[in-house]
């Protein structure tokens, strides 16, 4: 456990990548695989919209791992259109905030 701050990006991956699995797996059409990712896609662009000034390679890795295990889960729907819908989404969400018509709360 000592070693955990050296490879916590990997273990982050890891357990994204197995939660987009699951995700993927327990949609049971191609809507709501659109929907969930386009709704994961703007959580994206939010965190990435938070951490703008200082953003690091591992956040995107972490959100690419979340998207693999999805792309590898998704059984319905095109995966180039949950790619798009994904990139769509996280532009969509850090412009909204950039603009200040989405306001983050934080306590």
């Amino acid at each position: 456990m000592s070693e955990f701050h050296r490879y916590w990006m990997e273990f982050f991956f890891v357990v994204l990548m197995i939660l987009g699995i699951v995700i993927a797996l327990a949609s049971p059409s191609a809507v709501i695989s659109y929907v969930i990712i386009f709704l994961v896609g703007m959580a994206a662009g939010r965190l990435i919209y938070i951490r703008k000034h200082n953003i690091q390679l591992p956040y995107f890795l972490i959100i690419a791992g979340f998207v693999v295990g999805y792309l590898i889960g998704a059984y319905y729907g095109s995966r180039r259109l949950i790619i798009i819908l994904f990139i769509i989404g996280s532009m969509l969400s850090y412009k909204l905030y950039d603009r200040k018509i989405l306001k983050d709360v934080r306590c």
